[in-house]
């Protein structure tokens, strides 16, 4: 590893040198999903302090290749939404189309806070197509010059970092990718019984531990087999992934919703009493009642079963929890069924 105290008189190498450990710890943190973040947002750090500039941003396409999406950010305007606007996109639309990159040293837009008063304005800014191998990946857009404006030796140190900062996003991104298919249902795009289980045990852990409490919903959907049999396992599996994803929309963003297996489903829900959860439970028994699935041209209406149990009320283990859940999903199933059942 070179040693940056040998030049601490040539600071210009200095300099490079610091840009490059940032670079590489961008390419380090693959290895570390909770470090991808934070090594991309420290090397956009060192980029505005090169440049002696505000904000840095980097847009990517998302995995479909369609939408562009804001995926990192730093500077002095922070996490406000001020930039995802119809200018600013078509502006890092055309950059990405043309290849080439755009600076402006007079383009004076006011931007104000969607809820409040405050405004930021826009003075200057360089925005860089970020390519892989001819693939376009998205676009470094870097904001407001703080003395005097933007030259062609920054545009050129910018298109000069593009290229390696495209390599090391592109790599991050696989294995965002590789890690998504480990945890993932393929059908649903729900958590599948492998993360339930691990994610349940540090929970049900944590909750012990802290004298917290953790709700889990069981969910069943009723006569699912009826609808194999008469309409066709691709209608099914249509309805599998729809009723998937209705469930993710029913609940919070801090809920884990999974697929158990076959068509049964899992919520968690931390920090979630009993009564809660039965709350929950009840407006996803009537969203699922009352939503028309749609599939090869079939129009279906299901309902679900659904177990409830508690931790600690319930049980004091992962294990437990899901047992007990599931076993009260199975009452509910005998009972009467489109009803919901806590354990006992």
């Amino acid at each position: 590893m070179i040693d940056q105290r040998e030049y601490k008189d040539e600071p210009e190498v200095v300099d490079t040198l610091s840009m490059f450990r940032s670079l590489l710890g961008v390419i380090e943190s693959a290895w570390n999903s909770e470090a991808r973040k934070p090594a991309v947002e420290a090397l956009l750090r060192k980029v505005l302090e090169r440049l002696s500039a505000e904000t840095g941003l980097i847009y990517l396409l998302n995995d479909s290749g369609v939408m562009l999406e804001r995926a990192h950010e730093t500077g002095s305007y922070g996490n406000l939404d001020l930039f995802d606007h119809l200018e600013n996109h078509a502006l890092i639309e055309r950059v990405m189309e043309s290849g080439t990159s755009y600076v402006s040293n007079s383009f004076d837009r006011e931007i104000r806070t969607p809820f409040g008063d405050e405004s930021f304005t826009i003075r200057s800014l360089v925005c860089c197509p970020l390519r892989h191998k001819g693939e376009k990946l998205g676009a470094l857009e870097v904001l407001n010059k703080k003395d005097g404006a933007f030259g062609d030796e920054d545009v050129r140190f910018l298109e000069m970092l593009a290229q390696p900062l495209a390599l090391a996003l592109e790599t991050l991104r696989v294995f965002d990718q590789t890690e998504r298919l480990t945890i993932t249902d393929d059908l649903t795009r729900l958590y599948n019984y492998r993360y339930l289980q691990q994610y349940l045990a540090a929970e049900a852990k944590r909750c012990l531990r802290y004298k917290r409490t953790v709700s889990l919903l069981f969910i069943d959907v009723d006569g699912f087999k009826h609808i194999n049999d008469n309409f066709g396992h691709l209608v099914g599996s249509k309805a599998l992934a729809e009723i998937g994803q209705t469930l993710r929309g029913a609940v919070r963003e801090t809920d884990v919703v999974g697929r158990y297996g076959g068509d049964e489903f899992v919520i968690v829900l931390p920090e979630t009493s009993l009564g809660g959860a039965l709350a929950i439970a009840d407006r996803i028994r009537k969203t699922i009642e009352d939503h028309e699935f749609v599939a090869q041209g079939q129009r279906l209406h299901l309902t679900v079963s659904l177990g409830v149990a508690n931790l600690p009320k319930h049980t004091v283990t992962a294990e437990g929890l899901i047992k007990k859940a599931d076993a009260a999903m199975y009452r509910a199933k005998e009972l009467s069924k489109n009803t919901i059942r806590v354990a006992v």
